[in-house]
């Protein structure tokens, strides 16, 4: 999807990215590919939560490295 030009920032109803659900499912290789695509990390859901907010309350430091990166 991103190679035709897909908006890696779009947001479903509750506020919540790609990258957000990429650090949902712990799926750092997706993470990281969005990314390198220009996904923003500092993006806010509806419940005012970044990527490494949801990160940190998961308690994955994998997904906190490759959001600091």
């Amino acid at each position: 999807l991103v190679a035709n030009g897909a908006n890696v920032n779009s947001a479903n109803q509750l506020g919540e990215t790609a990258l957000m659900q990429a650090v949902r499912r712990s799926d750092e290789a997706i993470a990281r590919s969005l990314i390198a695509s220009g996904a923003k990390s500092n993006l806010q859901n509806n419940q005012g939560q970044t990527a490494l907010d949801i990160a940190k309350r998961k308690n994955d430091g994998g997904m906190e490295r490759a959001l600091s990166a």
